[in-house]
């Protein structure tokens, strides 16, 4: 019976130690691993992020960048998140168009390492009523 007792009394009180800690690891974001997320945005150079400086198309634009030592960026709301794996060829196929990106953020949240892309049509946003 007393044995019964103690492990009632000691079960909620290392509970109770382990809930804030637990809190705390996960709130400084330790993970076991990063996940992929889906992103919508368009394929662009590091000289012209998201505004092309080329009187030319955004494909040509990219291009020639490329050619001219620039990296390859993900443009999306407004933000360039650096390509990790510059090699890869589905990139210069899809430079400077918009596209859905599946792929995981660096812990900076400053690069991105792309898993697949997918060439999607650009919605058009609503008229604010």
């Amino acid at each position: 019976m007393k044995r019964a007792i103690n492990l009632l009394l000691i079960f909620p009180l290392a509970l109770a130690i382990s809930i804030p800690a637990f809190a705390r690891s996960r709130k400084k974001g330790i993970s076991a691993s990063p996940k992929e997320h889906t992103y919508y945005g368009d394929i662009s150079d590091s000289n012209c992020g998201a505004h092309h400086k080329m009187p030319a198309n955004p494909r040509q634009c990219t291009l020639e960048c490329i050619k001219h030592g620039a990296k390859y960026v993900f443009v999306t709301r407004g933000r360039a998140l650096m390509v990790e794996n510059q090699n890869d060829p589905k990139l210069e196929q899809y430079a400077g168009e918009h596209v859905k990106v599946t792929g995981t953020k660096t812990s900076d949240h400053k690069g991105i390492t792309v898993a697949k892309i997918v060439k999607v049509i650009r919605r058009r946003r609503k008229p604010k009523a």
